[in-house]
């Protein structure tokens, strides 16, 4: 990089140029607030992993929020979401856009957007128990309306897409899981 003032240089320094980095994939887009989610980032080119050192999670204001991340493979790296993203007054939903970031302060956004949903505590749920095969249908009702069209529920360590059938009632399925008690979240 050199600046010029007419055919006198006024300062240069040498930087690096690369290749053009892009984010190809980043698995899953949604989680539930509260819970921390494991997210996976897919590159379109291979890096040696010093790079990238963080997840950014918002829109490089003062309100992203950055884990760490850790390399996976060449071109792939997982980070957790933020446990507790701050929802306005009145929403269920927030989406952020999500990226790797080498620093805090500069993101590479992947222009991908990772959704977290608030979701009510639970007041009921039925049947209190099931077989450790899986497939055990729990009926969930919540304390105040819930608007999301798609939903997780988390069994112990075990993630299942859930059933929204009105604003306060959610279906889940369990999965198979060893024998012993486990929260519903």
């Amino acid at each position: 990089l050199s600046i010029y003032f007419g055919t006198a240089v006024l300062f240069e320094t040498k930087i690096l140029v690369r290749g053009a980095f892009q984010i190809m994939k980043v698995s899953p887009l949604t989680g539930i607030n509260g819970i921390a989610t494991t997210v996976t980032f897919m590159v379109n080119q291979i890096n040696r992993g010093s790079e990238y050192s963080k997840c950014c999670f918002g829109n490089g204001h003062s309100t992203t929020q950055f884990t760490p991340a850790a390399l996976l493979s060449n071109s792939e790296w997982s980070c957790s979401s933020p446990r507790n993203f701050i929802f306005p007054m009145g929403t269920t939903k927030l989406s952020l856009p999500i990226g790797l970031a080498k620093s805090e302060g500069f993101c590479e956004y992947s222009g991908m957007e990772f959704t977290s949903f608030y979701l009510p505590p639970s007041i009921h749920s039925y049947p209190s128990s099931g077989l450790f095969v899986g497939g055990t249908v729990v009926n969930i009702t919540l304390s105040s309306d819930f608007n999301a069209n798609i939903i997780y529920c988390r069994f112990g360590n075990q993630i299942s897409t859930g059933q929204v059938l009105s604003p306060t009632n959610i279906l889940c399925i369990t999965k198979q899981s060893p024998v012993g008690t486990v929260n519903i979240e």
